[in-house]
């Protein structure tokens, strides 16, 4: 049996958790395609971090072997040496003086090298740190293996040096998987498009781990905190980077938000758009999509939902009537998604205004009901 030998290279599981996610994701989905076959080189730059979260996780990767592939040792030691090592391989006594490094002896054993960086090659992420992109996928095409980008975010081009670096490598990898219509259509702009496909975010077919809500579920059942009704709220600095430049006061309007959640009595955001749109008298029509009817945690959110809404109900005299309910399945298969997402279309009338909150359930459902909502709309 033909072992099957993947490097994956700017991703760790040591990062931020949307690289982690990637990471995970992808890891699965090659494990179920090649199974036993399968080795996977871990060029991560933080290798003893990820050498101990990978020894304490759950499920058994011992086919994955970490690399050390810090930056300074891909720019300054494997770079260099995969430029002498693309005209020397040839020759066996500097083939394997070459390999003596672990990044190149990696990389000479792979199939295929898979890029997972989240976003590259972009003007405002500046010299360094496009540059580094750019060795990320040339070590390995040094080396004679193939490079394919799984999804991400990538441009624009408006640099001069960014784009001589996109422009020289993007039309040599095998595949660059889009992180939708914006990065296809920046790449096209550069004039790469025959290795171009439009993709979703890798990370929304990351798996659901039963160990870990397991933990979670135990955690929220001892911890008092959580037998309170909870907001979570999601602090972005992307959003505020944004707002400064508009001269927007995005921590003051966070703050002036969390101020009038404490001084409410539900925790459920759906609710605050009912709260200020429906009038006295009026008619609205409630759709819930549960993700299981057996889970105690989705029995139990729901109840807590009804309970709040026919509270508003009471306070403002609106009528829902019945609610609609429609079940997602835990089975991430694209014939389930697409019948919830023909179910939620069939469940929205002509004209009617759609005020939507995803909650809860995993990212591909989510990803589901988001696509059916914006086609509905």
């Amino acid at each position: 049996m033909k072992p099957i030998n993947i490097a994956i290279t700017a991703a760790c599981f040591s990062g931020n958790k949307g690289a982690a996610a990637m990471l995970q994701s992808s890891i699965k989905q090659l494990r179920e395609r090649y199974g036993e076959k399968l080795n996977i080189f871990l060029m991560s730059t933080y290798p003893g971090a990820d050498r101990k979260l990978i020894a304490e996780m759950p499920e058994k990767y011992d086919f994955i072997k970490v690399v050390n592939a810090k930056p300074e040792r891909l720019l300054f030691l494997a770079f260099p040496l995969s430029i002498l090592y693309s005209f020397l391989r040839f020759i066996p006594p500097f083939r394997k003086l070459l390999q003596m490094d672990k990044i190149i002896k990696a990389y000479s054993q792979c199939d295929i090298v898979i890029d997972e960086a989240g976003i590259s090659f972009v003007d405002s992420r500046g010299f360094i740190m496009n540059t580094y992109a750019f060795v990320c996928a040339a070590v390995p095409m040094l080396c004679g293996v193939p490079v394919v980008k799984y999804s991400q975010a990538l441009g624009t081009f408006k640099n001069g040096w960014n784009k001589f670096l996109a422009k020289w490598i993007l039309p040599k990898i095998k595949l660059i998987c889009a992180r939708g219509k914006i990065t296809q259509d920046n790449l096209a702009g550069i004039g790469v498009t025959e290795n171009v496909k439009l993709c979703a975010d890798g990370a929304f077919s990351m798996p659901d781990s039963e160990f870990y809500a397991e933990k979670v579920q135990k955690l929220c059942e001892d911890s008092p905190f959580f037998r309170k009704r909870v907001v979570a709220l999601s602090i972005s600095s992307v959003v505020q980077g944004k707002c400064e430049k508009m001269g927007r006061d995005y921590r003051g309007c966070m703050i002036q938000f969390i101020n009038w959640l404490n001084e409410q009595e539900f925790s459920h955001p759906i609710l605050v758009p009912i709260l200020n749109l429906a009038e006295k008298g009026e008619k609205i029509k409630v759709t819930v999509i549960l993700t299981s009817k057996t889970s105690p945690f989705v029995k139990q959110n729901y109840e807590h939902f009804v309970g709040e809404l026919n509270r508003l109900r009471d306070d403002i005299g609106f009528d829902y009537g019945e609610i609609n309910l429609i079940e997602a399945s835990y089975d991430e298969s694209s014939s389930k998604h697409l019948k919830l997402f023909e179910s939620i279309i069939n469940s929205i009338g002509r004209d009617e205004l759609i005020t939507a909150d995803v909650t809860y359930g995993n990212k591909p459902t989510s990803m589901a009901l988001q696509l059916a909502l914006t086609y509905s709309y």
